[in-house]
């Protein structure tokens, strides 16, 4: 007798403690205080990462709107390119694989704008003469993969986000199928 008021009272309480915990927050509040999330540091490291790659990209845009024809030129920006990327990347490496929260949205774009100025700037240097044969496209390769593969790792979910925002990627990767391989297979399994 003694034991069953001892666990209805248990049960009474557990259910109160169940009661308060699904009770409702304001959206921003209810995926922050549930969710075991990293975004707001993701978000910042990307958004510091497209105003570098806006900046580089300015400086290939710039070289190709002279008509310079030096691949050492591209060869130099692409290089400070992709020391920008790889140093994101070992930021992200550092972050604890976390889920996505609020500004998985947030992070989808700043991402898909990166990909697609660097997508575009480099689709323009196709005139220059053995511009695909760069080394350091091979190493900008490796860099956006590695950039996919941490995002994806730090922010869980992104990246099929990032793939609907970024359709015309498609387009530029199979025109440049030789130089982006490891771009590709990353993005493949994820319904590119």
């Amino acid at each position: 007798m003694q034991f069953t008021k001892f666990i209805s009272f248990a049960l009474a309480f557990l259910s109160l403690g169940m009661l308060a915990m699904a009770a409702p927050l304001t959206k921003d509040v209810a995926l922050a205080a549930r969710c075991n999330c990293n975004d707001d540091q993701v978000l910042d490291v990307l958004v510091d990462l497209d105003a570098q790659v806006k900046a580089d990209v300015a400086v290939i845009a710039a070289l190709v709107a002279k008509g310079d024809v030096n691949i050492a030129d591209y060869e130099a920006a692409i290089v400070t390119l992709t020391a920008h990327i790889n140093a994101v990347v070992e930021v992200f490496v550092q972050l604890p694989g976390l889920e996505v929260g609020v500004q998985a949205e947030a992070i989808a774009q700043a991402c898909a704008d990166i990909l697609i100025a660097i997508f575009a700037v480099l689709n323009t240097c196709l005139f220059v003469p053995s511009f695909l044969s760069c080394p350091s496209l091979a190493g900008l390769d490796a860099a956006i993969s590695g950039l996919l593969v941490a995002l994806n790792v730090c922010a869980s979910g992104v990246l099929s986000i990032v793939i609907g925002l970024c359709l015309n990627i498609q387009l530029i990767l199979t025109v440049n199928l030789v130089v982006f391989v490891k771009t590709i297979a990353v993005l493949l399994p994820l319904g590119l």
